[in-house]
């Protein structure tokens, strides 16, 4: 009789278990788009996973950087971030095959889009020494990739810094002491 009880009571347990360890068929299908690269659909289904299932911090991270990354809209990146770290920065997530904790993984992804941003806005201001008559153009592309990178990372003071350069550079004085005083 009570090995009964017992093994009744280990089902009744493991049952819970795995009810409560599973995910929503919704995130399940938003994964299997991801994995098919199938980004509309990925679109679609993420944030309904995420309606169903708003303590799970790796939905809005993957959010972020399959759906709202790839398509270069920065805020909505930041704010899924932002969003899983409020959940459970500490909770270890898989993000494209990487088991991490939250706070990892939002870091990571962070300094990686941070840097192509700031990188490529780097990259097109050297192209003002070889170019000297297209400055302004130059200097316009670098700003909008410099200002990318402070919507990624807005407390990295080096990109207010070289932004303030850059605004310098056009004559923009008061944008350039502005962006000083922010760094």
């Amino acid at each position: 009789m009570l090995t009964q009880k017992f093994t009744y009571l280990f089902h009744l347990i493991f049952i819970g278990i795995l009810f409560v360890s599973c995910t929503s068929q919704e995130y399940t299908t938003a994964k299997l788009a991801v994995q098919q690269s199938d980004w509309s659909k990925a679109a679609e289904w993420l944030p309904k996973a995420m309606a169903l299932e708003p303590d799970n911090p790796e939905i809005p991270i993957v959010l972020g950087v399959e759906i709202h990354a790839r398509n270069r809209n920065w805020h909505e990146m930041r704010t899924m971030f932002d969003k899983a770290m409020e959940i459970d920065p500490s909770k270890n997530v898989e993000v494209r095959g990487i088991f991490l904790p939250v706070s990892d993984q939002v870091n990571n992804y962070i300094e990686y889009y941070w840097a192509e941003q700031f990188n490529a806005g780097v990259e097109i201001f050297k192209k003002i020494q070889d170019d000297p008559d297209n400055k302004n153009n130059h200097l316009r592309t670098a700003i909008g990739n410099f200002k990318n990178a402070s919507v990624i990372n807005p407390s990295d003071g080096q990109t207010y810094t070289t932004l303030s350069k850059c605004y310098f550079d056009l004559g923009d004085k008061d944008t350039a002491v502005d962006l000083i005083k922010t760094a």
